[in-house]
């Protein structure tokens, strides 16, 4: 039995190595890329997933329940993410849509329209609670679209949940200061809290 289990473990090495060698070198970019979102016991076992031709794309296969990504758009966004399995559910389709119309040229407030349309629908969902999104990276650059800027953005986590007031929580939505917690609003059908990490 032992030695089963060690040519079994042979065969997982030799597998994972395979994986690695089939990837391109920008699917290996992407996977250093978005490994920055979370600690190693999260990423070293997560699957990864690239967003090409309208959709993300797992180009390696985890044995955990997380996975990560890096979430861009046409204006150089840039935020390395690992979402749990609650948030693969109910949040990536929200954002997958998002980031496929915003590179089809659509603008965020026309989104978010059209977002909130297919919520009412019932052709996206919101957030189970405890769907949590790591963006841990220290190199996060967010895009502004009032001010058409790219600024850094601090290291952070994610609690999404149905939508709320931020009086829930005794805050104020347009709060943002690193060291305290953020409602952020970020869809029409959907809230999440954003702690900042250091």
């Amino acid at each position: 039995m032992k030695k089963v289990l060690q040519m079994l473990s042979v065969l997982g090495l030799v597998l994972v190595a395979a994986e690695a060698d089939a990837m391109t070198d920008q699917e290996k970019q992407e996977v250093t890329y978005a490994s920055e979102a979370a600690p190693n016991h999260i990423t070293d076992s997560a699957t990864f997933v690239i967003f090409r031709d309208g959709k993300f794309q797992t180009i390696k296969k985890g044995s955990n329940d997380f996975t990560c990504l890096v979430v861009r758009n046409p204006n150089g966004r840039f935020e390395p993410a690992c979402l749990n399995k609650p948030a693969m559910e109910t949040v990536l389709p929200t954002l997958e849509y998002h980031t496929a119309r915003l590179y089809d040229g659509a603008s965020t407030k026309q989104v978010m329209g059209e977002i909130a349309k297919k919520f009412e629908k019932d052709e996206l969902p919101t957030a189970k609670v405890g769907a949590l999104v790591y963006m841990m990276s220290k190199n996060n650059q967010a895009y502004l679209e009032d001010t058409d800027e790219l600024i850094s953005f601090p290291p952070h986590q994610m609690y999404f949940m149905p939508k709320l007031s931020a009086d829930v929580f005794s805050l104020a939505e347009s709060t943002f200061s690193p060291g305290s917690p953020w409602l952020f609003q970020e869809y029409p059908h959907m809230s999440c809290l954003i702690v900042f990490t250091k």
